[in-house]
């Protein structure tokens, strides 16, 4: 019965698009100039809709907007032949509901069709359609719909509606930044359940830092993790280097790191996951040096659906639960609708114990691989029209979080060692209102407001009796008012605008009953932003050598309430010299605010025996550490250059590249990576004052709270032979250069359809830590970035059958922990996940759908490296570039309502 309701579908749509092509003739005086079209060659192959819509923009010159829900599940047939542009598109648009309307010349807004009769007609292939009108196929023009409701009222919907993609603020333009998109379909594709391991899949991401199952390491801040959070960390710039948007609006940061925790957006919730690999503080302002990843929610979804996944890892431990429910309804009066979205997740996931590995077998039994944890969360996403022109909108997040870390250590001459375990329990939410008013067709104006709060709470219990309780509790509050249109027209074209300002405060409470370090910081932020795009050639799909150029230009000024301002400009240019070729780079400047633990952690005192800070003779050293107020902002300079090749004569084949150039200085760091070295690198001069006087060591103490004596002799003034400062200083330097590359090839074999697809990240890294230093290589050292990370691999779909196998790669690295320095291993691993969709319930009930997904299905181990074990005796392998999980095998099913 749905497969005859799907032909008459198909059937009306193709009716209703060849009976609008007779009014046509009629209708080009009001039309526009964007229906006299010559005929061109189209070879689109048949794809996903919302993939083909793209495509299509890029060789006819046109804007689409298209609102989401629209398109999903929805695919196009192949194009091949001589067509107009609007033929092209009704070929597209002829197996589905859609129709479009015209905004303006340029511009075309998709929508559903209505339709008032039916007509039955027997089944025909609709999934390639190809030649031309001579050979056969009537020409389908899909004239815009008129019928139910105005053409205005349908476009102004249809505006409201539609997403702007991250990269750009102006509506519909395409970023010249570079940029992936994860679909919610190639997330199921993978077969993960968990944020961090989808994002662990990407190539240009490094799963080292603060994510689940990273150990500690030598190299300081950059790997901490103390509340089993998962951040982004593209390039390897650290998780506060990467600005972590959802639905466009801020997260709040976890802990003290600066990085958001996004394992509190259940996977069940997620539309789609826009990446830009490009600098963005000139569109977004702070943190986005390395840049923007936009975790997109669903929204107008009609219907519920409930899955239930277990897995566990087959050499011990790991076991997992998730089960996830959503439920959502969409409603029409009149010219007003609205649609509401709502679901529950809960995680629970035991530990992997070091005695579960080979590779850590020898560590002290009391430490865990990876710590359990259990995770209750839910999510909204709603709209409702309160006119015809304004729009209300709605997106909520809500998590409670739990896990538990275990650590045991020997000490030198102690006869027992020492353990602790950490409870964290993490509570945070977002809530995110937003009113968007259209003024007329070409300008509209959005209200947004963002609240979001992160409270993480740790109860510390020592083997000695001690019990530690830290708060950290970080909000983020933001008011922003934008607006976006169309600032005058040049004969290339409309030149439009998105500009806009607002206010941001940020908080972050810190109480700990381990001595006297609490802080109440707070920052307030005002800021005014704009951007725009010049077309410079009128678009042309006849013109070759340049079909089409455009100019992006974007400022942003800030205001900081605790270090100064801060302004940051960006260009972009995109250039078409052919239809199947887009030319794009990018120049910008942006930065990043110091941390609250780095400006206002209350400085402190220690002294040392001389000889332990590297100084010859008797003595004492004089250590001051703390926050540092007078910190500057973090800052870099990017650029990249790349190109998207989709060939005519290769169907379905897509090939990508970018170079990205980053210079990232100021960075702020601890000037003292070892304090045994102190006083004897010359390095290091600048932050010590040798042979102080007593009233040199008098305002040092006078200047603090917090005494430590480890001296092992009573504090004399004339026993001091130095003074070490190792507060936060803007010390540091990083330049990051490299090639990212990604190839598709989509094409049909009988009834199975194939999609051959391949990412891979080149990185170049270096660094250095102090002004004296020079910049040192860091990419191919075990706990930084690999140089090389690659993923690989096909779906097969066949009938009611999908599956996918993908190959990770992770190129071998330097052991410089070890004595002497030894090579790691390349790290292989294969995934597997296959899909089945069984048969309808019912007319009215889909199947279920089972899938069953290994990861690491050879079960190949880390390589060893022996300087895993500096920071985590017994533990021999880098965390940083390799999973301790192994194979891990799951099971889940799926059913819709």
């Amino acid at each position: 019965m749905k497969n005859v309701k799907l032909i008459l579908i198909a059937s009306v749509s193709i009716l209703a698009m060849n009976c609008a092509s007779a009014a046509v003739a009629n209708d080009q005086a009001e039309s526009g100039p964007a229906h006299r079209d010559l005929e061109m060659p189209w070879r689109i192959p048949a794809q996903p809709l919302a993939d083909a819509l793209i495509a299509w923009s890029e060789q006819s010159g046109m804007i689409v907007l298209v609102r989401n829900d629209l398109t999903d599940d929805l695919k196009s047939p192949e194009i091949d032949g001589s067509f107009t542009r609007l033929e092209a598109l009704g070929v597209m648009l002829a197996p589905s509901r859609l129709t479009y309307s015209f905004k303006n010349d340029q511009t075309l807004i998709i929508l559903p069709r209505l339709q008032t009769a039916a007509l039955v007609q027997g089944p025909g292939d609709a999934h390639s359609i190809t030649g031309s009108p001579a050979q056969g196929m009537a020409r389908p023009d899909s004239t815009p719909e008129r019928a139910g409701r105005s053409e205005d009222s349908a476009s102004r919907d249809e505006e409201r509606d539609e997403v702007v993609v991250t990269g750009t603020r102006i509506r519909g333009a395409p970023p010249a930044a570079p940029q992936r998109t994860i679909t919610r379909a190639d997330i199921a594709a993978t077969g993960q359940s968990q944020i961090g391991e989808v994002l662990r899949n990407i190539p240009q991401n490094s799963p080292g830092g603060s994510n689940r199952g990273v150990q500690p390491t030598p190299i300081g801040d950059a790997a901490a993790n103390q509340s089993n959070a998962t951040t982004v960390n593209l390039r390897g710039l650290g998780p506060d280097a990467t600005l972590v948007l959802v639905n466009g609006h801020r997260l709040a940061s976890d802990s003290q790191w600066g990085g958001p925790d996004v394992s509190v957006i259940p996977v069940a919730a997620i539309e789609r996951i826009e990446i830009v690999t490009d600098g963005a503080s000139a569109l977004y302002g702070s943190d986005a040096v390395a840049g923007v990843t936009n975790f997109i929610l669903r929204s107008d979804y009609r219907g519920a659906e409930a899955s239930a996944r277990l897995g566990g890892a087959t050499q011990g431990g790991g076991f997992e639960q998730n089960y996830n429910f959503a439920a959502g309804h969409s409603w029409r009066s009149g010219d007003r609708s609205g649609n509401a979205l709502g679901g529950v997740e809960f995680l629970k996931q035991k530990a992997i114990g070091v005695d579960q590995r080979n590779f850590s077998s020898t560590a002290l039994p009391g430490n865990r691989l990876l710590a359990p944890q259990e995770r209750v969360s839910a999510f909204f996403t709603g709209a409702q029209d309160l006119s015809a022109a304004a729009r209300l909108e709605l997106t909520a997040l809500y998590t409670d979080r739990n896990a538990e870390y275990s650590s045991e250590t020997a000490l030198p001459g102690l006869p027992f060692t020492l353990s602790s375990l950490t409870r964290v329990d993490v509570a945070s939410y977002l809530v995110a209102p937003r009113l968007a008013v259209d003024l007329s067709d070409e300008w509209s104006v959005a209200l947004e407001a963002t609240h979001s709060l992160s409270d993480n709470n740790s109860q510390i219990s020592t083997s000695l009796g001690s019990d530690i309780t830290d708060d950290i509790r970080n909000e983020t509050s933001s008011v922003d008012l934008n607006a976006q249109g169309t600032l005058f027209d040049l004969a290339s074209g409309p030149v439009r605008i998105a500009a806009g300002a607002g206010y941001r405060r940020e908080t972050q409470l810190y109480e700990t009953s381990a001595g006297s370090l609490d802080r109440d910081a707070a920052r307030d932020i005002g800021y005014a932003y704009a951007e725009t795009l010049i077309p410079l050639v009128t678009p042309s799909p006849d013109r070759r050598g340049l079909n089409r150029a455009d100019l992006s230009a974007a400022l942003r000024f800030e205001e900081y309430s605790d270090f100064g301002s801060t302004v940051n400009p960006r260009l972009g240019m995109r250039i078409t010299p052919l239809p199947a070729l887009v030319l794009r780079g990018t120049w910008g400047k942006s930065f990043k605010a110091p941390l609250f633990r780095q400006l206002e952690t209350p400085d402190q005192v220690a002294l040392f025996p001389a000889a332990a800070m590297g100084a010859p003779g008797p003595g004492a050293g004089m250590v001051v550490s703390g926050g540092n107020p007078d910190l500057d902002p973090e800052r870099s300079t990017s650029w990249t250059a790349g190109f998207d090749w989709s060939p005519q004569w290769a169907d379905g084949f897509r090939l990508s590249a970018t170079y990205f150039d980053v210079d990232y200085t100021d960075r702020i760091v601890l000037p003292f990576s070892s304090l045994g070295s102190a006083f004897a690198d010359p390095d290091l001069a600048p932050f010590i004052i040798r042979n102080p006087s007593p009233e040199q060591q008098a305002a040092v103490l006078s200047s603090v709270e917090t005494v430590f004596n480890n001296s092992g002799a009573p504090y004399d003034p004339a026993n001091i032979v130095g003074i070490a400062f190792a507060s936060f200083v803007n010390a540091s330097a990083q330049a990051f250069r490299g090639v990212d590359m990604s190839a598709s090839y989509a094409f049909e074999a009988g009834d199975a359809r194939i999609n051959l697809f391949g990412d891979a990240s080149w990185l170049d890294f270096s660094q250095r830590t102090l002004p004296t230093q020079e910049l040192t290589p860091r990419s191919g050292l075990i706990f930084y970035p690999a140089k090389w990370r690659m993923r690989s691999g096909a779906t097969i779909e066949f009938g009611r059958l999908t599956s996918t196998a993908a190959v990770n790669f992770v190129a071998g690295s330097t052991d410089n922990f070890a004595v002497p320095p030894a090579r790691v291993a390349p790290w292989t691993t294969l995934d597997l996940n296959l899909r089945y969709q069984l048969p309808d319930w019912s007319d009215d009930v889909e199947g279920l759908e089972a899938a069953l997904s290994v990861t690491n299905a050879l079960d190949n181990d880390p390589p060893f490296a022996a300087g895993g074990a500096v920071s985590k005796p017994g533990v021999f392998f880098d965390s940083t570039n390799s999973s301790p999980v192994g194979r891990f095998i799951a099971v889940t099913l799926r059913q819709s309502f």
